[in-house]
């Protein structure tokens, strides 16, 4: 039977079962009534069906009884409970755990389905949890798979429809979904591991589907989940009649934020036989005049037929012979990702193909300070500070800010305020410190963040807690507040400078062009913040900070408009001509 048959097939029995359960006279729709928090599945009063029956739904006592779960409350099943027609959650959450199991079969018309009707709809599974469907999962919602021992059976088949399947790990095996039918499995796969360290070459079955697995996993997302080694990662595959999860190895594309250099490594091996790659980038953050062609960095032999390079897409092809890409080599991309802005959007995705046929999605790494106004928060102690280590930032002038936790990591404790430091100047006001908030105003005046500038919030995280933080701030003549970046790791340290002040007098402008320029190619600057050699990097370095003028560590006056190199020239000789010089930013 063809792929797409089985699809047909299955659609049309999903749509057949639910229109018969809708014809049915005999079946009853019992609708769970608690509103808040988590009440009991095996409690006639917190059923009623139609207006009068207040009984837990039970198809085999009353055939075609079904259940709907449509509010905020959460139907808890920790024992067995009768069985039903069909199940519905609708914006709503089923919890089965303890020994607790439910099963649903066809009676009288009714469909003997689970359908999670939306997004946010909620199945989760845990402890000794088993759930036997009669027909099949119809799921655009959530299904949590919690641990080795909970099990899901459907007769008739899976159809994920874009849902998510949380796969909760906390051993060498996983709670295994299985189905007598084909399984489509679009949608998204959400991995948590815990209580275990994985290791390359470690898999887990989660889905077992007689008739084949059709569709596999658009997506896998990675949360609350220890990080594997360099070149490691978490893949969904198909083994047979078997979709699994596995840590494997794959290329990593290197992103220095710094400089624009983009190089793919293989750090883990074993060695790839590289058949294409493609680096896309939906916001558009590439750079299509610096990238290099595989061809021409002296690594990857010719051949290379390459795509018309945009700011979202850098791709080759080698369609006449093999490049094995070994373990521990690289290969660089040049200059392809685009730096002078803040904050520059850091979504670049790595794909390629071997020639064998297979597709993988590559692991992109950012090296170098973040472009954009940071809270740095070390997990391992719960300190915190924040500050400006981009040299593309333009310096934000801070009135406010406010740390945000949804699952309430934050400590009062030791938190730090700017008011008590002082760190920031005077004028500041803290607010009542909460677990799910911190925040500060100044409504007096505001601080310069400068390049190099760091402020110590104390110790104001959970050590250990889960990384839910956001990070929110307004500066001086704006009423929204902006979105700042959350790093979590080694607080770093840093010496406040005036990036782009190559002649080192305090100042950014024309004679550091022209110190820049005459050492192009050199091995360094004064307060050169990129490593290595004198590039292009450096000049737009100096192009993001042209006008500024260092006068202390929290304090850098106003950005002038920047020159192109062509109008340098020009721009030097208007103080003689008497001339107003007017220039049009090009994007």
């Amino acid at each position: 039977m063809s792929l797409f048959y089985r699809n047909i097939c299955l659609c049309t029995t999903l749509v057949a079962l639910i229109a018969s359960a809708n014809r049915s006279c005999a079946q009853t729709e019992y609708v769970f009534q608690p509103t808040t928090g988590i009440a009991d599945w095996n409690t006639d009063e917190n059923w009623l069906g139609g207006d009068t029956f207040a009984f837990v739904p039970d198809a085999d006592i009353a055939a075609g009884d079904t259940a709907y779960v449509g509010t905020d409350a959460t139907a808890q099943i920790s024992s067995p409970a009768p069985r039903v027609g069909q199940l519905n959650v609708d914006s709503s959450t089923v919890l089965i755990d303890s020994t607790g199991s439910l099963e649903t079969f066809v009676s009288s018309g009714s469909s003997g389905a689970v359908i999670l009707a939306r997004a946010d709809s909620v199945l989760e599974m845990r402890d000794n949890a088993a759930l036997t469907i009669g027909t099949v999962l119809s799921s655009v919602g959530q299904l949590h798979m919690y641990g080795p021992n909970v099990s899901l059976s459907a007769d008739a088949g899976i159809l994920m429809n874009g849902g998510t399947l949380g796969a909760h790990i906390t051993g060498n095996s996983h709670g295994l979904i299985t189905t007598a039918g084909s399984a489509d499995l679009s949608g998204t796969l959400l991995v948590d591991v815990s209580g275990i360290t994985p290791t390359l070459g470690m898999t887990w079955d989660l889905v077992t589907a007689t008739d084949g697995i059709d569709n596999m996993f658009e997506e896998v997302v990675v949360a609350n989940t220890p990080a594997l080694g360099p070149g490691l990662q978490y893949q969904a595959v198909v083994s047979g009649n078997t979709a699994q999860l596995q840590v494997g190895t794959t290329l990593v594309a290197s992103v220095d934020r710094l400089t624009g250099e983009v190089s793919i490594q293989n750090p883990a091996g074993p060695g790839f036989e590289v058949a294409s790659y493609a680096l896309r980038s939906a916001a558009g953050s590439l750079n299509p005049g610096g990238a290099v062609s595989f061809n021409d960095n002296g690594v990857a032999g010719t051949g290379w037929l390459s795509s018309p390079a945009t700011s979202q897409l850098v791709a080759e092809v080698k369609p006449s012979s093999d490049y094995t890409l070994e373990t521990s080599e690289s290969v660089g991309l040049g200059q392809a990702f685009s730096v002078g802005t803040a904050p520059a959007a850091e979504d670049l995705v790595l794909d390629f193909t071997t020639t064998g046929g297979q597709v993988y999605r590559g692991i992109v790494e950012y090296t170098g300070p973040v472009n954009d106004f940071v809270l740095f928060v070390d997990p391992s102690d719960g300190s915190a500070a924040m500050g400006n280590l981009s040299p593309f930032v333009n310096d934000p002038e801070l009135t406010g800010y406010a740390i945000l936790s949804e699952s309430e990591q934050l400590t009062a404790g030791g938190w730090g305020t700017l008011e008590s430091s002082g760190e920031a100047g005077s004028g500041w006001d803290a607010s009542p410190a909460l677990a799910s908030a911190l925040a500060e105003t100044n409504l007096e005046s505001s601080f310069t963040f400068g390049y190099g500038r760091m402020a110590s919030l104390g110790q104001v995280f959970t050590p250990a807690g889960t990384e839910d933080l956001q990070f929110l701030y307004t500066v001086a003549g704006e009423e929204t507040p902006r979105v700042g970046t959350v790093v979590y790791g080694d607080i770093p340290t840093a010496t406040p400078s005036l990036p782009g002040d190559y002649n080192d007098d305090d100042v950014v402008d024309l004679a550091d062009y022209v110190v820049w320029r005459n050492n192009l190619g050199g091995s360094g600057l004064p307060n050169d913040v990129s490593p290595s050699s004198v590039t292009s990097a450096d000049y737009a370095i100096w192009k993001a900070n042209f006008g500024k003028t260092f006068v202390g560590a929290g304090s850098l006056s106003a950005v002038q408009s920047v020159p192109e190199p062509a109008t340098v020239m020009l721009l030097g000789m208007l103080p003689l001509v008497g001339l107003i010089w007017r220039r049009v930013h090009r994007r």
